[in-house]
């Protein structure tokens, strides 16, 4: 049996575990590495995906806090902590109901096909690295449905998130995962070019009316200078406008409804009659922020995007632009603990998983769980302590949907057509309700 060394790197930290942890798959007869103490109470087995994507980061942020579980359980915990490896196989057809194109997922559902009797048992808890992969393995039965255990939990309670956290992972009636980190989009600016304009940046949350005539002042075409990058996150719009991307039980778009409709609307205005978003080219969110060979004074950020300097120039944080309603930012979630259809006793793989959250959230960026958030040091979040208070605040006003990357991409697909002008937002608005129906029709039901 091989130990995982004390001084960990992501290449030998994948090597430990691919060769050394616990091997989730029924091919693999190597007994499991248990980390928990002999005589602890029920183990609880927790797998790690260990392909490039989805350890680019986890590998490093995540997995240190986790080993140090595995090794002590947390103090009063009635279980221990097992990690294990779900690696993946050459899949040539995936299992039956599972789209091709999420590898992860197909092998996850062999390790659960193969059932308890295999020579590798399979994984209480997963740990997945985009919230749609969560929502898509719970409407294919492979993870269970979280809201009995938030409700009866004394240590991971829904309040204890921030409520946009939970949203990205709910659907169809229920929430299927545990989030860990949260990036709240804000306005993101160079300094140097609104001082260039002669505006005064924000230091409070602009109204629609307020940003429109600070769009106006900040472009100049003779002068190569646009106020908004081309292409960012058209769903900040949609909640701008008090609309939705999804119907409230997530079966169905909700891009044709009034309030998405005036926040497409607003996007239209900015693109098309302000002409205030740069033409789309090469671009980079440096500093400074360049598009084609023109400077651009702000986009919809997020801190895992944008760290605040790099280079010689630095960007800033300003609160979200609002609508009548108040400020309503989009913000994008990633990192899920999900318990299994097979975990054998769900109520303990819960608090397992509350438990893994509590020691990995503090070196993830900015946590979901608002009492880890607050407690999180500006160097930490990459940012300093004004932007700091800039984040938290949008956090707690965050808007997030299950929304899955080609659902992503067809939004972005309409938000191209907008800046083109080759559509209104009524069109936009119709022909991306069309295709995340079409997503949700196949993939979802």
């Amino acid at each position: 049996m091989r130990r995982i060394p004390r001084a960990l790197t992501r290449r030998t930290l994948l090597a430990q575990l691919s060769v050394g942890a616990t091997c989730l798959l029924s091919s693999c007869a190597r007994g499991p590495l248990r980390l928990g103490r002999p005589s602890a109470p029920p183990t609880i087995r927790v797998g790690l995906f260990t392909s490039d994507y989805a350890n680019s980061m986890a590998t490093t942020r995540l997995l240190q806090p986790l080993l140090s579980l595995a090794k002590s359980p947390p103090p009063g915990a009635d279980f221990t902590i097992e990690l294990g490896t779900i690696p993946p196989l050459p899949t040539p057809t995936p299992p039956p109901g599972l789209a091709g194109t999420r590898p992860e997922l197909n092998e996850l559902a062999r390790v659960l096909a193969a059932g308890p009797s295999s020579a590798a048992p399979p994984p209480d808890v997963v740990l997945m690295i985009t919230v749609d992969d969560a929502v898509y393995a719970g409407a294919k039965g492979l993870v269970r449905p979280l809201d009995p255990y938030f409700q009866s939990s004394a240590t991971a309670k829904r309040e204890d998130f921030y409520p946009a956290a939970l949203a990205a992972v709910t659907a169809q009636g229920h929430t299927w995962g545990m989030p860990l980190a949260l990036s709240p989009l804000v306005l993101v600016y160079d300094p140097d070019v609104f001082a260039d304009a002669g505006v005064i940046p924000p230091t409070t949350s602009w109204s629609w009316e307020e940003f429109v005539d600070a769009c106006s002042k900040l472009t100049k075409p003779a002068a190569k200078r646009y106020a908004l990058f081309p292409v960012d996150y058209l769903a900040s719009y949609v909640y701008l406008g008090g609309g939705s991307v999804l119907t409230g039980d997530g079966r169905r778009s909700a891009l044709t409804e009034p309030g998405a409709l005036a926040g497409v609307g607003y996007y239209q205005e900015l693109a098309q009659q302000l002409k205030v978003v740069v033409p789309q080219g090469p671009c980079s969110q440096g500093p400074p922020l360049t598009c084609g060979g023109n400077r651009v004074a702000c986009l919809l950020g997020t801190i895992s995007s944008n760290g605040p300097e790099m280079g010689s120039r630095t960007l800033r944080y300003a609160p979200p632009v609002h609508g009548d309603g108040g400020p309503r930012p989009a913000a994008t979630v990633t990192y899920v603990l999900t318990v299994t259809s097979a975990a054998r006793d769900p109520e303990r793989a819960f608090a397992a998983a509350a438990a893994i959250a509590d020691a990995a959230q503090p070196a993830l960026v900015m946590p979901t769980r608002r009492r880890l958030a607050q407690q999180q040091p500006a160097e930490r979040m990459q940012v300093g302590e004004d932007a700091r208070q800039v984040l938290l605040a949008a956090a707690e006003t965050a808007r997030a949907e299950p929304l899955d990357l080609d659902m992503l991409s067809a939004l972005r697909d309409q938000q191209r057509a907008l800046l083109q002008g080759t559509k209104v937002a009524l069109q936009a608005c119709k022909d991306g309700a069309a295709a995340i129906d079409r997503i949700l029709s196949e993939r979802y039901t």
